[in-house]
């Protein structure tokens, strides 16, 4: 099915529920943006679900917690692969390259189902990608970012709830909201809510009828001129309602990014 080279064309029927969220009136990419987007596949022992991710160095993909750790064993799952230097969101005989470790962020929570604190995880990939035509490294951005400003969230999606899966990536711009907006409208329903997420932890942005709506999870977040600021965490119910996209804030954790990236640029199977 996948794993050993190639990844067969994948099935509607094997995607498990909340798992295959999908950008809501997105549009398709040029050519020359996001060329770091990659998709990453679990397999659950005979399902498969996938997530996005960014490619950050040769061998190093980020993306989230919640897509490649299981909160009943609080292990990693065993069998990833990533899809890379495509468009397409599935594509038969295609290469994939295996991920053989995973380094999570400490200290990862979940929370009714629904949030999970710290939701940051880095990929090791068995053989490395050099940048080419199709395939860059994401650039993370350096500074941390605060106050309302459009960004861009990327994914393979649907054009709408009951709409088909798209074949293409695609993007939907949002834009940032403040701490206050942010608790009101979505953290506020979690009984003791840890307050430093805000501001902190996580970047919310939102738009009217545009969403990720559950997430495309572990995709990515950037701004207006590519660099990468945020993982796909949580999204919206329905697209829409008033509730905000949930972004990891990667600036808050560039330390156990950097350290995770190194590890995995000479790591040894």
């Amino acid at each position: 099915m996948l794993f050993y080279g190639y990844i067969a064309k994948y099935n509607d029927d094997n995607i498990l529920p909340g798992k295959m969220s999908r950008i809501i009136n997105g549009e398709q990419v040029n050519n020359d943006e996001a060329k770091f987007t990659v998709q990453v596949f679990i397999d659950l022992g005979g399902k498969i679900t996938s997530c996005g991710g960014s490619l950050i160095s040769s061998r190093a993909v980020l993306t989230a917690t919640h897509c490649v750790y299981n909160y009943d064993t609080n292990t990693t799952y065993n069998r990833i692969a990533v899809l890379y230097g495509t468009r397409i969101y599935y594509i038969t005989n295609y290469p994939v390259n295996r991920v053989v470790n995973v380094e999570v962020y400490p200290e990862n929570i979940r929370v009714k189902g629904r949030f999970t604190y710290n939701d940051i995880a880095v990929l090791t990939l068995k053989n490395p990608i050099q940048p080419n035509n199709d395939i860059q490294y994401a650039v993370l951005h350096p500074n941390n970012t605060i106050g309302r400003y459009d960004v861009i969230a990327y994914g393979w999606g649907r054009t709408g709830i009951n709409g088909t899966n798209s074949e293409r990536l695609l993007k939907v711009r949002l834009k940032t909201i403040n701490n206050y907006e942010c608790y009101k409208q979505f953290f506020k329903k979690f009984e003791n809510p840890d307050s430093t997420i805000l501001g902190l932890k996580v970047i919310c942005a939102k738009a009217v009828n545009r969403s990720t709506t559950f997430g495309d999870s572990g995709g990515p977040l950037t701004l207006m001129n590519g660099n990468l600021i945020g993982i796909i965490s949580c999204g919206k119910r329905k697209y829409d309602n008033d509730e905000p996209v949930i972004f990891t804030r990667i600036y808050s954790y560039l330390n156990f990014i950097q350290t995770a990236m190194q590890r995995a640029e000479t790591f040894v199977s």
